[in-house]
Formats: structure tokens, sequence, C-alpha cells
């Protein structure tokens, strides 16, 4: 089999086959449609008015959230009343903004364009991969089988499939152009590096992503260049002058993260992020090792509790055994340290925010080059012919030339699940005019998503939504909801608000204080208790108006979907049960749902209540 696969990638084609290959896989992400941010975008593009915290121009497409734009977007209920005050969520990616300007101006009613759009760039980050491995890797057929080991690699799936997150394969094609560009400058051109130096400002501006090439120029110079010091950190001033310029500009113009406890600032939050950097570091590196999805590193102990330590545990055994495995080859190969430490240098700019398969494209160039130089390594006889680094060749076949590319076509139909239940959820809430005039207050909703992205979706579909939404919870811990009087109800989640870290995207470290108010119209929420870790374990919330007044929808999360919810009565109480996180995704009938539920405890997702009834 080993001979076959050299023989495959020593073929004159067998690039165009690999790319080629590599779009078959992730082509069903054409059909996935508009999802989440897609929505939001969509009405910054067609210049919609409906939401004012998105009645921004196309320079500022990235930017979800700032303090200017809080107030609004409280107002309307797209955040939570427990977000910080002062949350930012603002990127500065203009070049990539400008691409989605033209899907709208030349094919706006049309995701399945939109989507080819994103295609087009991911391949040209194939076709730069190759360029950079066909300057650093020899013999040449080692440099297309690192190519297939990328090109196959299945977190590329929500890169691709997210119209939202092209700006991750634009801006690391243009980066990784921008390294060959500087591998191949000779010593004495300036011009070429500053030239490539260039190229990776206009990266930057595809996206703040692009940092991560930055780790390979700096990689090639401690491991691939043979003069001084001095030399090489003068080469390398021209893309630390673009770096420090671009991040300055974006800082300066307003750009940037705050208050956030899932996008980090690694300047100004600086201590947060290095607490979170060993975990999502374990998590991103996991994805390459154990072929587990990075994304669902937040997600697992709420799909079946001790799921995370477990992959922890498969993590750092994979870890070690690549570590025991590589280190013959590390000694002799400089390139093979070159990839391995511009991966490890990669991940600190992918580890500002939560693990996730986008943020890997970097990262994952080095380690595809480093697993196929040591297969080359092998199959050449380079390396000792023994039965563990058999089983090591073995393992980068099957892992990444087998396995891979099935969960890479699986992954690119992804988003559309999300859609799906982002739909699901959202058709439980009425949709006639007269929704138009009411409110709508979700008691829990299991995830952000479920009710930031709904209004958006309505918005640019002609949809009518409603006045204004409230949540007042998450449905991650069961809740205890009581009737305080005609105007209030209180209530105390079993495990606390904000618990879970896919809690905390609009919320940092800021501390909550007991009697603390938030004022928003038509509701006034009150702390009355905290947790030991000081979250809010008990709230009130007081409405303007009866509870029983026409103009509020009220909604439950049960099972999969929203269900009507009838406040309790005076001075009694209602139990909502704990949300359960694959049934939310996947619905109860999904496979692996009905797998979980065998797995879990009896009873460890709660049961309905009385009180609460299915319509």
């Amino acid at each position: 089999m080993y001979q076959r696969l050299t023989a495959i990638c020593k073929r004159p084609r067998a690039p165009i086959a690999i790319i080629a290959f590599s779009a078959l896989l992730v082509s069903p992400s054409l059909f996935v449609g508009l999802a989440a941010d897609d929505f939001i975008h969509g009405l910054v593009l067609t210049r919609s008015q409906e939401f004012l915290g998105y009645a921004h121009g196309w320079q500022r497409l990235f930017q979800f959230a700032t303090p200017a734009t809080d107030p609004s977007l409280f107002a309307d209920g797209i955040l939570a009343w427990w977000a910080d005050p002062y949350f930012k969520l603002s990127f500065l990616r203009p070049l990539s903004a400008l691409t989605h300007v033209v899907d709208y101006a030349l094919w706006p009613r049309s995701p399945f364009l939109m989507h080819a759009h994103s295609l087009v760039f991911f391949l040209l980050t194939l076709v730069a991969a190759l360029r950079l491995y066909r300057q650093v890797l020899k013999p040449q057929w080692v440099a297309v089988f690192a190519l297939l080991l990328y090109a196959v690699d299945t977190t590329h799936a929500i890169a691709v499939a997210w119209i939202a997150n092209r700006n991750a394969s634009i801006a690391c094609a243009l980066s990784m152009f921008a390294v060959v560009s500087y591998l191949r400058a000779k010593p004495e051109s300036h011009l070429a590096r500053c030239g490539s130096a260039g190229l990776f400002g206009a990266a930057m501006l595809a996206g703040e992503g692009a940092l991560g090439a930055a780790c390979y120029v700096l990689a090639a110079e401690i491991f691939l260049a043979e003069d001084s010091l001095r030399r090489r950190a003068y080469r390398m001033l021209p893309w630390a002058v673009v770096g420090m310029v671009c991040v300055g500009a974006a800082h300066v113009l307003g750009f940037g993260t705050a208050g956030s406890g899932e996008y980090l600032d690694p300047i100004h939050d600086t201590a947060a992020y290095l607490r979170a950097l060993p975990s999502r570091s374990l998590a991103l590196l996991g994805a390459d090792f154990t072929l587990a999805p990075p994304e669902w590193w937040n997600a697992y102990d709420l799909l079946l509790p001790g799921a995370r330590q477990v992959f922890v545990v498969l993590a750092v055994c994979a870890l070690g055994f690549w570590a025991w495995v590589l280190t013959p080859l590390l000694r002799r190969s400089a390139t093979a340290r070159f990839f391995l430490c511009a991966s490890l240098l990669a991940l600190l700019p992918a580890a500002a925010t939560f693990p996730h398969g986008r943020t890997l494209g970097w990262a994952s160039i080095g380690l595809m080059g480093l697993f196929a130089e040591y297969f080359g390594s092998y199959v050449d006889g380079v390396l000792p012919q023994t039965r563990l680094a058999g089983l090591a060749a073995a393992t980068v076949v099957l892992m990444h030339v087998i396995l891979s590319p099935l969960s890479l076509a699986g992954g690119s139909w992804a988003m559309h699940d999300v859609r799906m239940m982002l739909e699901r959820a959202d058709r439980t809430v009425p949709s006639a005019e007269s929704i138009r005039e009411q409110d709508v207050i979700f008691i829990n909703p299991p995830q952000d998503p479920i009710v930031i992205f709904a209004p958006a979706r309505r918005a640019l579909l002609g949809i009518p939504r409603p006045h204004m939404q409230r949540w007042l919870a998450t449905g991650l811990t069961a809740i205890r909801v009581t009737r305080l009087d005609e105007r209030t109800l209180e209530l105390e989640p079993k495990a606390g608000f904000v618990r879970e870290q896919t809690e905390r995207v609009a919320r940092g470290n800021r501390p909550f204080t007991i009697d603390q108010r938030i004022d928003l119209p038509g509701l006034h929420v009150q702390v009355m208790s905290l947790t030991p870790d000081g979250r809010p374990q008990r709230a009130r919330f007081r409405f303007d108006s009866k509870l029983e007044d026409p103009r509020y929808v009220w909604r439950v999360w049960l099972d999969e979907n929203f269900v009507p919810f009838q406040p309790p009565p005076l001075n009694a109480s209602v139990m909502v049960p704990r949300a359960d996180f694959s049934t939310m995704l996947l619905g109860t009938q999904h496979p692996v749902t009905r797998l979980l539920n065998k797995l879990r405890t009896p009873n460890s997702t709660g049961s309905m209540s009385a009180g609460l009834s299915r319509p």
C-alpha cells in the first residue's frame, strides 16, 4: 500500500487530482445555505435599518458588538441581560468584507454561489500549501503527500462550509503565499522580502489569523537559515513592521475584543489568555492527532459527563506517542524542526478564541508537513524500520488518508445541521404580522445562538419578527421559576447563571454584585444572590406589565424545541428541566442522541416538570 501511495504522489498531475478530490469532499457545503453570522452580514450588506446595532457600512462587516452599539443590542434582546456592558467583538477584515460585497452585488439571492466563492479561496489555500511544501520538502513526492494530508484534513470543514468564515481561507491563502515568497527571496533581495511583507499585510486585512504565517517566517529563520542572528532579524524586520502596523491600526480604529470569556485579547487580557492557553492548545493539537473536532471542547461534558477527561487522556497519549516517534526525525532534519516549531507557534494566535477548526489552517500546514516527512523518511528507509516506526507510518495512513477524508466530507455538512437547529427553534415562535407588536420571553434557551441569530434571520428573509425578545437564563442546568407577584418572576438555576464556558461569549470576568440592577426596556433585572465564584445564583425579573398580558409570548425549551410556557400562579414554583445538548443539536431521533441517552445515568437531563407541557 505504501508503494502505491508513493507512486500516486509521483505522478505529474497528482496535485491537481488531490485538489479536485478535496473540492469533491467539501462540495456538500455548496448546499448548506445561510447560517448564523451570515444573516447579520446580509443585513449589513443590504443596508437594512432593522437593527441599529447592525446598521453600519461594509467596512465594519465583522463588527458584531461594541460598547457604542451594545445599548441597542440589549434593547432588541440580541444580548442577554448578563452580557458585559463593555462587551466588544469587532474585527478589522476589510479585504474579506469586499468579497461579501461582491456576493451581494452579483448573486444576492444565491447562497450556492456564495459558497462556491468561498470554495475558490479554500482551493487557493491548497495551492499555497503545495508551494510551501515543494519549497521545503524533498523529494518532491513527499511534498505532494503533504498536500494530500492537508487537503483532506477534517479541520477544514467549518472554515469552508460557513460563508461568514471565508476570511480564514482568504487570510490563510494570502499569508502562506507571502511565506513562500519570503523563502524564495534571495538573501540580498530586499525588494522581494518587502513584497512578501506587503502580501502579509494584505492577508492581515483579510483576517487577523494571518499572524500564524509570521510563525513560519520566524521558524524558517531559526531552523533553515545559516547566517548570523543579526542578518536573520534584519530579514524579518519588514514583516515585524507590517504586523505591528496592522495590529496597531486595528486598535486605533476601535477594533478588537473585550468583555468576553471566549474571545481573549492576548495584550489586554493577558492573564485570562495565559490561563486558557494550555487547554485550548491541547484541544487544537488533539484535533490533528486524534481527529476529534476542536469545536466540541467546551461541549464534551454537556454531551456526556466525563467526556472531556476521556479526550484529554487520548490527546495526551497521542501527543506522547508522536513525541517519542518523531524524536529521531527531529534530531536529523531541520525541516522537521521547522514544521513543528511553526505549528506550535501558530497555536498562539489560534488560542485567542475558543478551540475551533476554523483557526487551525496555519498550524495544520506544519503538522501535515511533519507527518509527510516522517512517512517519506520511513518509506525511503531513512529511519530505522522498527515496529514502532511502522505503527506510526500506518497511523498516518489510517488517520489522515482514510478516516480524515470521511470526516471532512461529513463535517462540510455540519453547518446545515446548525442551520436546521436554529430554524427548528425559530419556527416555534409565531410569525404572523401581530408578532411585530409582541415581546417573546424565552425562559431557558439552551445556547446563545438559538436566540441571537433568530431576529437577524427573520429580518433578512422578510419574516415578521417580535417587537423585542428577552431571555432570562440558559437551559444548561435545571431552573426553578417562582412567581412573586403579578409582574415578577424569580429564577434560580441549579448551578447558577453563566456557568458553562459556552455561555461566556459576551461575559468575561467582570464580577457581579448582590442587588446589582440591569434595566432594559420593559424589563428590570435584580441579582439577589451569588454563587461562591461570583456568578448570579438567583435573579428577579420585573416586567412592566402583568405576566399574562397578551403582549408577552412565553417560550420554554423542552427536548428539541421551544414550547409555550404559562407563568406559574402567585407564590408558586415550577422546575424547568436541564436541556440536553445532543437533543438540541440533532433531535430526539438521531442515532447519536439515542446512544448518548443510553450511556448517561438515568434522569441525568431531568424530566418534564408539572406545569410544563408540549403543544
